[in-house]
């Protein structure tokens, strides 16, 4: 495709001659066709006065360079159409808008059924990667064929967790709710019923998780590789691997709800919210029940303290090291080691962050409070 221009005289000349040709049979346009000009008046007898102007200008716009050169230039296409009233222009202007929405929705449509197929697809691939995971390691481990390192002796517990309890939820219960789901609305309801089985099960099994890794990697050697191997399992396919997939869970649910949410209309998007809600506030809750494991030295139930509001880590400086050493205090406030302040329903408690050899951090508990007493006087002020 060509794009005329006053440069190309010569086949400026050549379209000009051809629309004449074809609108006014026999017309014969000689020379160059300049803007402002009209057509013969021995031929204009043969055009009512309207279609005579749309003609001129369509040469007009050829010689100025606005229109394309094609090989055919059909008849149809260039009979001028009748001036649109303001009326009709407005119509033409909303069904355009109108064909833009449309298809925005149609957009939509196809990703919500997409984002909900690769939900029930993940679905299916979890659960098979729990069944393997149990059907192979857990069951070796369980029962004593190959020769447990003595320190996993009865430990399947430990290492496991709660795997086999997440693995029955999800195959026998949840797939099949999210199979039966035929809107998006219907998926957030599925996250949401669940809610407290959810929290339970996924707090319980990130909680106990830093145990099981830790046992893994100081006494597994090379027993959980063996079983691979007999298995015929991939290179990719460790227990580790396996034994990170519910915490790897949680974080796919939250972006499909997202991506899911993205895709509906404001009336729609209730449930999936709520659903979404939910798996926000599961990694918040485990990462909170990890913390709280690692606290030791605390000699009441950690049940009574009620839910961990907050929990942080703080520098503390002794004032009279600051006055002594001067400058020097900065360099060794860094070597002592970090705080961390555990905020409960009903207490506060104070610990001091340690690290072992391993570089497995602990918090030592050192003091306790009662939160509202606490809280009362930090509200109070000086």
């Amino acid at each position: 495709m060509m794009m005329v221009t006053m440069e190309n005289t010569s086949s400026a000349k050549l379209i000009c001659e051809d629309v004449v040709q074809r609108c006014l049979p026999g017309a014969f346009l000689p020379g160059a066709f300049l803007p402002g000009a009209s057509l013969p008046a021995s031929k204009s007898h043969l055009l009512p006065a309207a279609r005579q102007l749309c003609y001129v200008e369509e040469l007009q716009r050829v010689l100025h360079g606005e229109l394309l050169l094609r090989p055919q230039l059909d008849r149809e296409q260039l009979a001028c159409q009748p001036l649109l009233t303001d009326d009709e222009k407005i119509k033409l202007r909303d069904s355009n808008n109108n064909k833009e929405v449309d298809e925005e929705k149609r957009k939509s449509a196809r990703r919500m059924k997409f984002i909900m197929a690769e939900l029930l697809q993940t679905e299916k691939a979890y659960v098979k990667d729990l069944h393997e995971c149990l059907e192979t390691y857990q069951r070796e481990m369980a029962s004593g064929v190959e020769e447990v390192p003595a320190g996993l002796l009865n430990k399947d517990r430990v290492v496991f967790g709660n795997l086999q309890e997440i693995c029955d939820f999800h195959s026998d219960i949840f797939l099949n709710e999210l199979t039966n789901c035929a809107l998006p609305e219907d998926v957030g309801h599925c996250f949401a019923t669940w809610a407290d089985k959810f929290h339970l099960m996924y707090v319980t099994y990130c909680r106990n998780k830093v145990d099981s890794s830790q046992l893994i990697l100081e006494h597994a050697g090379t027993f959980f590789h063996d079983i691979r191997q007999k298995h015929g399992l991939g290179i990719a396919n460790t227990v580790d691997s396996y034994l990170i997939k519910p915490v790897q869970r949680i974080t796919k649910y939250q972006l499909l709800l997202k991506d899911l949410l993205s895709c509906c209309e404001d009336g729609e998007v209730g449930e999936i919210k709520l659903g979404l809600q939910v798996m926000l506030s599961v990694p918040k809750k485990a990462n909170d029940a990890m913390n709280v494991a690692m606290l030791e030295g605390f000699n009441e139930s950690l049940d009574v303290q009620g839910d961990l509001l907050l929990h942080e880590s703080f520098q503390v400086w002794n004032p009279k090291t600051f006055i002594q050493k001067g400058r020097t205090c900065l360099s060794l406030t860094r070597k002592d080691p970090s705080h961390h302040l555990f905020l409960f329903e009903n207490s506060l408690v104070f610990s001091k962050e340690i690290k072992d050899s391993a570089g497995r951090t602990t918090y030592r508990s050192r003091t306790r409070a009662s939160s509202q007493r606490s809280c009362s006087g930090l509200m109070s002020g000086p």
